[in-house]
């Protein structure tokens, strides 16, 4: 009985003993798990659903531990950077819980900021990225959605020509970049598509000098520029 016993407290110690260092395959899966849980956290505190928005701040959290699922971060940085955002989701949750959901969105969109910036430095690029980019991109465009633009004007228009032309070529690189499941998934593909096709329209509604109609396109981009952060960003 003894032995039996002992064999099993070893045994139990073997599964259960100290976690080991994550290589960078691991790391990599790590950061693309705590996005995804921001991400999604983030879009559930913007349209008011807290009981959802709790679920996966939770997930959040528990994801920037420094040891979890039998691993561990070592690298100092990394470290500092993930108990900064642990601690931000932590007053994020807190927030959630009375109600407050600008403050939880606030602290859960700088929780990672720090993470972020060592990953990048340490060469951990996410797909994530990229949408980021072509966001930032589109928003040379998308001033025109709030501002109406002189069509009357050759700058105006060449600009917002530009603008329409670099912001393709931003989702181009994305699709490109895309995991071969995202690429192939149909949301993916609704979103990229259709706001392609959305931007392959500015020119015919700049040569026109519609407001309207590129005032109709820019609503339906900015659509799947916001849809396009939620899913993938």
């Amino acid at each position: 009985m003894r032995r039996w016993l002992l064999g099993l407290v070893l045994g139990c110690s073997f599964v259960h003993g100290p976690a080991r260092a994550m290589d960078r395959n691991e790391m990599h899966v790590a950061l693309e798990q705590i996005q995804t849980h921001r991400r999604v956290a983030l879009g559930y505190l913007q349209t008011g659903n807290a009981e959802l928005a709790l679920v996966e701040m939770e997930r959040f959290r528990d994801l920037l531990k420094s040891d979890s699922s039998g691993q561990t971060w070592t690298e100092p940085d990394a470290l500092a950077a993930l108990a900064r955002a642990r601690a931000a989701v932590v007053q994020g949750i807190k927030a959630a819980e009375i109600g407050d959901l600008d403050r939880a969105g606030a602290l859960v969109a700088e929780a990672s900021r720090d993470l972020d910036a060592w990953r990048q430095d340490a060469g951990f690029a996410l797909f994530s990225d990229c949408i980021v980019k072509a966001s930032r991109t589109y928003e040379a465009l998308d001033i025109y959605r709030t501002s109406r633009p002189d069509l009357a004007e050759p700058s105006v228009r060449r600009h917002i020509l530009e603008a329409a032309v670099a912001t393709e070529r931003a989702l181009a690189r994305c699709n490109s970049e895309a995991p071969p499941e995202v690429r192939t998934e149909p949301e993916f593909r609704r979103l990229v598509d259709g706001f392609t096709a959305s931007l392959r329209l500015v020119a015919e509604a700049t040569e026109k000098q519609d407001k309207d109609y590129l005032y109709r396109l820019l609503i339906e981009q900015r659509a799947f520029d916001r849809l396009l952060a939620f899913r993938f960003g």
